[in-house]
């Protein structure tokens, strides 16, 4: 996997290539403005994305891992959590998505049952959109990344790590929704 991964960076469509020109790694961590942010800042697509910070230090290199600026943008649990809801029940984006809607949240109506009926410690761990934040940016139980940003203040934080990576435009919004139900 490690080398398939590696190799991605000769890919025009999906690749790792941009985390090297700008040594940085960028920790996606569902409905967080993701797409927002690697469209705007990396100019296109990212392979790995929704990967924990633990799979990248296998990725890099010790020197690569540990020289790279890394960094993530988290969100209110509950505004996140409602927003995976609301948008694994349309359908998400991937084919698995479309399957675990299908298959888990056909069964609820609304998010009060969901959470009721589907929630728990372990559940969340059934799907990369329910995952806690914290798992995707600790390493052995500590904070692993340099800058975290958060989305209630997103284009001021993402400004901040733009500076710093030296690169990327203007902050877009893709795959943008409100959250309408709490």
């Amino acid at each position: 996997m490690i080398e398939e991964s590696r190799a991605l960076t000769s890919r025009d469509d999906l690749n790792i290539a941009p985390f090297f020109k700008t040594k940085s790694i960028f920790i996606h961590i569902p409905k967080t403005a993701g797409i927002s942010v690697v469209l705007s800042l990396y100019g296109g697509k990212i392979a790995m994305s929704h990967t924990r910070l633990r799979m990248f230090r296998l990725l890099f290199t010790e020197a690569e891992f540990d020289s790279f600026y890394k960094f993530a943008f988290v969100r209110d649990p509950l505004d996140r959590l409602l927003s995976a809801y609301g948008f694994l029940k349309r359908g998400g984006i991937t084919p698995y998505d479309r399957e675990f809607a299908d298959t888990q949240l056909s069964r609820y109506n609304d998010f009060s049952s969901f959470v009721r009926g589907w929630l728990t410690r372990e559940s969340a761990y059934t799907y990369v959109h329910f995952v806690p934040q914290f798992d995707f940016v600790t390493l052995r139980g500590k904070l692993g990344v340099d800058y975290i940003g958060r989305f209630e203040s997103l284009n001021e934080d993402y400004e901040h790590i733009r500076a710093a990576t030296g690169m990327g435009a203007p902050l877009e919004k893709f795959n943008a929704r409100a959250v309408k139900e709490r």
